[in-house]
């Protein structure tokens, strides 16, 4: 007697596809169908009509997430706030060291580098260091001023700057200066004024006449490097006569006098 094989049975008398056929049919048919299983109480359609998505705590891991990778986490772990927005990188003992709004980042205790193939800058507690020139400028004597008095020091109008410093910061000062000297053997004295002290600390920068005589002239140009505290400072130029009772005058009528500055760091 011959046995009959189920599965290779025609599904009917009308349909020669075979039953086996016909229920591979039907599951791929099902598993394609992205409505499947989506019934209110069942347990695919209740999970993906939650709001929030219910995992067992610490049960999605970063290497699930598409984006991440092992070799981009250095150490640690990163925390993604919903209610900031914002992102907060923590260290191994889970203590906050970043937090990164739209707005800005905060850091705590670290420090930022900005780096390319020529050079860098960095970016920590103490302040900025690199080679960014962030500020300048220069102010120029357009009056002929005269030096009067028993060789005082008097302000040489208009040049003087004023700066708010967030943190102490390196100066860069220079000027350039002309002097009309009328009287034998005198000359041009200027010193650069700043908060706590003078320079040069001892002397002064002076212009000696170009050729000797009653009626003298005279150029001289200077630069100087200056550490200024944080907060208001006021540079300015001051200038003095060598010798009382000779004519001395800064020349920024016909010469030029020019006395400007360049922060070398953020303020």
């Amino acid at each position: 007697m011959a046995i009959v094989c189920w599965g290779n049975l025609a599904k009917a008398a009308d349909d020669t596809q075979r039953i086996e056929e016909a229920i591979q049919d039907y599951i791929q048919s099902h598993n394609e169908d992205p409505n499947a299983h989506m019934g209110e109480d069942y347990a695919l359609g209740a999970h993906r009509l939650e709001t929030v998505l219910d995992h067992p705590y610490n049960s999605v891991r970063w290497w699930h997430m598409l984006d991440l990778h092992a070799d981009r986490i250095t150490a640690g772990a990163m925390v993604v706030r919903g209610d900031g927005p914002y992102i907060v990188v923590q260290d191994e003992a889970y203590n906050e060291r970043v937090r990164i709004y739209p707005e800005g980042i905060i850091i705590n205790e670290g420090r930022v580098v900005v780096k390319n193939e020529e050079s860098q800058t960095i970016i920590d507690p103490k302040g900025l260091l690199g080679t960014n020139i962030f500020f300048s400028s220069e102010k120029q004597k357009t009056d002929k001023q005269r030096m009067t008095g028993d060789a005082d020091w008097q302000f040489l109008t208009p040049l003087s700057h004023g700066m708010y410093l967030n943190r102490p910061t390196p100066v860069f000062v220079w000027g350039n200066f002309s002097g009309d000297i009328f009287g034998d053997g005198a000359n041009l004295d200027v010193v650069l004024e700043y908060p706590g002290g003078y320079w040069p600390a001892q002397n002064a920068i002076t212009l000696f006449p170009n050729t000797a005589g009653q009626h003298n002239r005279g150029t001289l140009s200077f630069n100087h490097l200056l550490q200024l505290y944080a907060g208001a400072n006021t540079i300015r130029l001051l200038g003095a006569r060598s010798t009382p009772d000779a004519e001395v005058y800064v020349d920024g009528q016909f010469g030029i006098v020019t006395f400007g500055y360049m922060l070398l760091g953020n303020t």
